[in-house]
């Protein structure tokens, strides 16, 4: 038998589609099992936690004690893995590289203790010294979310300027690269 030229697109399409939800809904399900509210915590900068392990390419399930909450690393933002066919994966190398320190103990720094709307504690999170959120950024699988103000943004641009200057991540992919400069402009325009 043979597939007409349309009709094999609209099954690579519902095969995407398919995919897209199956993996949607993997991330919520590990999401909704192991999140907690931030919000009944008490943190003070530079609490110790441990990281069991990333929710998605900007977000970890940590713990302090009995106590099991999630962070938003403060000013990074990833691609979702399920919604990236043809960029490289960089939502899914972002999860993988925050995955390796599974089971580590980290620390957890911030300004001010905010909690967002999701009731994820928003932070800056440290393993022997170094910052997860800037490695994700200087290796190329997150851009720097400008669209609120954080301590570190300068610094966090130039790793990205230099990420993109050297090809790094996502930025060695035109097409990746072009949806994370059309990312950049939507935020500016927001502003």
């Amino acid at each position: 038998m043979e597939i007409s030229p349309a009709a094999a697109f609209r099954l690579l399409l519902a095969s995407m589609l398919s995919l897209s939800v199956y993996f949607t809904i993997d991330v919520e399900l590990r999401r909704w099992a192991l999140q907690g509210d931030a919000s009944q915590v008490s943190l003070k900068d530079g609490d110790a936690v441990v990281i069991d392990q990333p929710l998605d390419g900007d977000e970890l399930a940590v713990r302090r004690g009995d106590d099991a909450f999630t962070v938003r690393l403060l000013g990074v933002k990833a691609f979702d893995p399920s919604n990236e066919p043809g960029l490289g994966n960089p939502g899914q190398r972002a999860i993988d590289a925050l995955a390796r320190h599974a089971g580590r103990e980290a620390v957890v720094r911030f300004d001010t203790h905010d909690i967002d709307g999701a009731n994820r504690l928003l932070a800056v999170v440290e393993v022997d010294g170094a910052d997860l959120g800037a490695e994700l950024i200087r290796d190329g699988w997150a851009l720097v979310y400008t669209k609120y103000p954080f301590p570190d943004l300068d610094a966090y641009l130039e790793l990205e300027a230099e990420a993109e200057r050297e090809h790094r991540g996502m930025w060695s992919s035109p097409r990746a690269s072009e949806r994370a400069r059309l990312v950049r402009s939507t935020w500016k325009a927001e502003e």
